[in-house]
């Protein structure tokens, strides 16, 4: 198989269009907890909550996390909710 720059982009855009921010979380919050409150919305495909810089830190994750939607339709149906 050939290796399509312009096919990976489109992979890429969609893939973002699926992709949700969601800020400020407590550290209380984890990818269990992220799934079972963005689920409502459509099939999940993947929850990332990013560690610290710090390795050190005792923190679970930095604040934040990404939740991947399998459809862009659900990912702004998450958003508008």
């Amino acid at each position: 198989m050939l290796y399509d720059p312009f096919l990976r982009a489109m992979t890429e855009t969609a893939r973002l269009k699926s992709t949700v921010y969601v800020g400020g979380l407590d550290q209380a919050v984890s990818v269990q907890t992220l799934a079972e409150a963005f689920v409502p919305f459509g099939e999940v495909v993947d929850i990332t909550l990013p560690k610290p810089d710090v390795p050190s830190s005792g923190e679970l994750h930095r604040g934040f996390g990404y939740v991947e939607f399998d459809l862009p339709q659900d990912a702004a149906e998450a958003i508008d909710n």
